[in-house]
């Protein structure tokens, strides 16, 4: 009992942080903030005057929540809009909080970059079943340190119809009883996953990080304050399980997603799409934008509606934290019956063995785990 007493008061300011995360989470009235600079423009239509916002690089959201009359000083200008969209796949739709004009300003402050480590990457082209996609993150640069500065990042053709498995992933960190990252791997055949210079990976992962600059450290404490970006990474299986299980010593849970083929290549071409949205603006939240309720975003999106996931338990109030805390979602899955059982932790010691593919190895079978 002293042994187990000693862990809780080592764990206590964890404990009340996550506990005031979730009561501020509480009232949520969307998932997703956004803050992103742009033209206002009121457009006239016989059914009515609505608003729409054109940022810089292209992108036009709709306006709502707001009366068009409050907009029409605002018309034709440059302006910040403050605002929600429902969820990471509906961001078209815009609820604005406030909005202000934003003179253009050429000796405005130049922010800090985002971290090396998670850059998002961008759709070239999309021929369904075949996406090309750049920047797929593909390991160390090699002869160089291995660290979060030295990543290559690759043009890559992913044949969704080449999926074989899909998986739930669980990445446990201190304090492992509470805290971990999720994401997504999909398992491919032969020619699943190229990069441009011909090398082939076994599969394909799907992590969504709070984006940080470089003065940027993450806490769940700042996650709840629109302080993060959020970057949607695309990478291969040699890459990530190198960085997390070689060199940060970190172990992977590996969850088999009950899913027919169709819905494993539904699932990945689901994923490819949303990973290379334009998210500039929108902001990660440790609740109702996070590494794990997204993932339930996409897997509602190849499921009948009789098995969807509710993410709300209150609409547009209090959010369903069984749908976005990551020990959570494996048992909900489970209990559902869309996961199965998990394989053995894949570590440092094995992590080579698991799923192995490459260029040169052109008459290997279909991928399968095999632990050692």
């Amino acid at each position: 009992m002293k042994g187990k007493s000693i862990r809780m008061k080592k764990h206590l300011p964890f404990i009340i942080l996550l506990l005031v995360c979730l009561v501020q989470a509480l009232p949520v009235s969307a998932q997703v903030n956004y803050r992103v600079t742009g033209i206002a423009s009121i457009i006239n239509h016989t059914q009515g005057a609505y608003v729409i916002l054109r940022t810089g690089d292209g992108r036009i959201f709709n306006l709502t929540g707001i009366d068009v009359t409050r907009v029409r000083p605002f018309d034709g200008k440059n302006v910040i809009v403050e605002g929600s969209a429902r969820q990471a796949d509906q961001i078209t739709d815009l609820k604005v909080s406030s909005i202000n004009l934003a003179p253009l300003d050429k000796n405005a402050v130049v922010l800090p970059p985002f971290k090396a480590h998670q850059r998002p990457a961008r759709l070239v082209s999309q021929n369904t079943p075949v996406y090309t996609v750049q920047d797929v993150r593909w390991g160390y640069i090699p002869g160089k340190e291995r660290n979060n500065e030295n990543f290559r990042y690759l043009k890559t053709t992913i044949d969704t119809s080449k999926a074989e498995r899909a998986y739930f992933v669980l990445k446990p960190f201190p304090p492992e009883w509470i805290a971990a990252h999720a994401l997504f791997f999909f398992s491919f055949r032969k020619g699943g996953v190229v990069n441009e210079d011909g090398e082939e990976t076994a599969g394909l992962f799907l992590s969504i990080e709070a984006y940080q600059r470089t003065n940027q450290n993450y806490s769940l404490a700042e996650g709840l304050k629109n302080t993060f970006g959020v970057s949607w990474i695309l990478a291969g299986w040699e890459d990530y399980t190198t960085q997390s299980c070689d060199v940060q010593k970190e172990r992977l849970f590996l969850y088999p997603l009950k899913l027919t083929q169709s819905q494993v290549s539904a699932l990945v071409a689901e994923s490819v799409l949303q990973a290379t949205v334009n998210r500039q603006g929108e902001y990660y939240n440790t609740v109702t934008n996070n590494c794990t309720n997204n993932l339930i975003v996409l897997l509602n999106r190849v499921l009948p509606e009789s098995q969807r996931i509710n993410l709300w338990w209150v609409p547009s109030m209090v959010y369903n934290m069984k749908a976005t805390m990551p020990i959570s979602v494996p048992k909900m899955l489970m209990k559902r019956g869309l996961l199965g059982e998990p394989l053995p932790e894949v570590n440092a010691s094995n992590f080579k063995g698991v799923f192995t593919r490459s260029a040169s190895n052109a008459s290997c079978p279909p991928v399968r785990p095999v632990f050692k």
